[in-house]
């Protein structure tokens, strides 16, 4: 296997903090962190993928106050 390094990353600074939280919990450092999820990504379906994508979007959605009383749920709102 031959590595490289991909440019840095920037990050909104909440979302970095999360990040750098969260591998330190998992004893990663940041780069092992952010490639495993990449590679769980790659190695995840596409629908999946999709509802992962979606998902904190339609929260959003929700936490706006739209409408989701009626059954819609994040397939019908987002189509994933």
């Amino acid at each position: 296997m031959t590595l490289r390094q991909i440019e840095p990353v920037l990050l909104d600074g909440d979302l970095a903090d999360w990040v750098e939280a969260t591998a330190a919990k998992a004893g990663l450092t940041v780069p092992e962190y952010l490639a495993g999820l990449v590679e769980a990504d790659r190695d995840s379906e596409a629908v999946d993928r999709a509802s992962r994508l979606a998902a904190p979007v339609y929260q959003r959605w929700v936490d706006a106050g739209r409408p989701v009383d009626d059954g819609l749920g994040l397939g019908e709102v987002f189509g994933a």
